[in-house]
């Protein structure tokens, strides 16, 4: 299976994801998409994605049955060593890298006809297609939204039943084949941040700044031949280690001490705009990037703040969703309906206060009454079983039969 995912075509151009909502252009006469070019390129994309990824691979899997059981399942350990090449933090990296920038991910089964994948290959997502098509079931023709893959490789296309293929999207495009990427509305933040970074680049390096100016006094006049011996003779003598010596010249001359202000041209706050919305889009706070929009009023406090925020506007939702699509296509496709699979939060430091939280919350509903024994334990991802479908009464709170009855009849 790898020698033929390990090239692909780059002729064929990604699908265009735009979200129900954003069909429309933006009046301008720029094409922002072919200025932001490869969004990895932006450094603040790239800071978001790479932080994604490396807070992702820490993440445990279980996978458990209708009762919130553990269960053994091959699914945990084939996420954690996906074939021989790769690990499970790399197949994550890509993952997040082609959900981010494209809206769609894809993993290629080995095996996967055979209910029981031995292996997970990432495959570009610019190099796959889905198509819609009629496939047939117990001898009927069905038209299916997805029926089957076309894969782009370097010895042409090649097709690929559903079945051995893991499509992971980010949200919903108007073409329901395919995922949104969240990038859709920042391609001119990225264009934009590309033309700072150009800008400051260029002043520095072709702005010519002059330290010192060494002139004669009036009307004394120097040889081409002694200015350059005195041009020599200070820069042997007073740069570098020899900074702060006294100078005697031998001619009567002027040193004057050029003075720049560089901060008029600072481009900061343009690119903490940029920084802001791309940042804004994602979930994640500029603070926990340490980019210049999040450092400028940083303490120890609001960082874990921003931290705690980046956790739970991102990466759960992210983490809930990647669950919720690898149950529907991976787990069930081994087990059967009614296995799941979940994060183990109790490996996430990150979420060890967040889960303390929502404990103390289901502790104290279960306490007034309010849901089951089962139900707490089910949304702290613990075992059940049906003894546990019951209720715990306060033994101060006394039913009151008829109030209802009795209010109307007021009324």
């Amino acid at each position: 299976m790898w020698k033929k995912l390990l090239f692909w075509r780059k002729d064929l151009p990604p699908p265009r994801s735009q979200a129900f909502w954003g069909n429309l252009p933006i009046a301008t006469d720029r094409d922002y998409v072919a200025d932001a070019g490869d969004p990895l390129l932006c450094s603040i994309v790239a800071a978001a994605v790479y932080w994604i990824a490396r807070n992702l691979a820490q993440v445990k899997w279980r996978v458990l049955d209708r009762n919130g059981v553990e269960i053994d399942s091959p699914i945990p350990a084939l996420l954690a060593r996906p074939n021989f090449y790769h690990d499970g933090s790399m197949l994550l990296h890509a993952t997040v890298a082609s959900l981010i920038t494209h809206g769609n991910s894809y993993w290629i089964l080995d095996g996967g006809a055979r209910r029981r994948p031995t292996a997970l290959w990432w495959y570009p997502p610019e190099s796959v297609q889905a198509e819609t098509g009629e496939v047939e079931e117990d001898g009927v023709r069905v038209r299916k939204l997805i029926a089957r893959y076309v894969l782009s490789t370097s010895e042409g296309k090649r097709t690929v039943p559903p079945e051995e293929v893991v499509h992971l999207r980010y949200g919903l495009s108007s073409d329901l084949r395919y995922g949104a990427s969240p990038l859709e509305s920042l391609w001119r933040a990225i264009a934009g941040d590309h033309e700072a970074q150009a800008f400051a680049t260029a002043i520095l390096r072709n702005l010519g700044v002059i330290g010192l100016v060494i002139a004669p006094k009036q009307s004394a006049y120097l040889a081409p031949e002694q200015q350059a011996l005195m041009e020599r003779e200070f820069a042997e003598r007073f740069t570098r280690e020899g900074r702060g010596r006294v100078y005697i010249p031998s001619e009567p001359v002027e040193v004057q001490l050029l003075q720049h202000d560089l901060a008029k041209m600072n481009v900061s706050p343009i690119t903490n705009l940029f920084e802001e919305r791309i940042c804004s889009v994602l979930g994640i706070p500029p603070m926990v990037l340490h980019l210049g929009a999040g450092t400028e009023h940083a303490t120890y406090s609001n960082a874990e703040q921003a931290y705690r925020a980046a956790w739970e506007s991102m990466m759960a939702p992210l983490i809930g969703s990647l669950a919720s699509q690898l149950t529907a296509q991976l787990v069930e496709r081994v087990h059967g309906a009614g296995v799941r699979l979940v994060p183990d939060w109790d490996s996430v430091p990150a979420m060890a206060r967040v889960r303390q939280e929502q404990a103390r919350i289901f502790i104290d509903l279960l306490d007034r009454g309010v849901v089951t024994v089962a139900e707490v334990r089910r949304a702290l991802s613990l075992p059940t079983d049906e003894s546990q479908n019951i209720l715990l009464l306060p033994l101060n709170r006394t039913p009151v039969e008829g109030y209802l009855d009795a209010q109307q009849e007021e009324a």
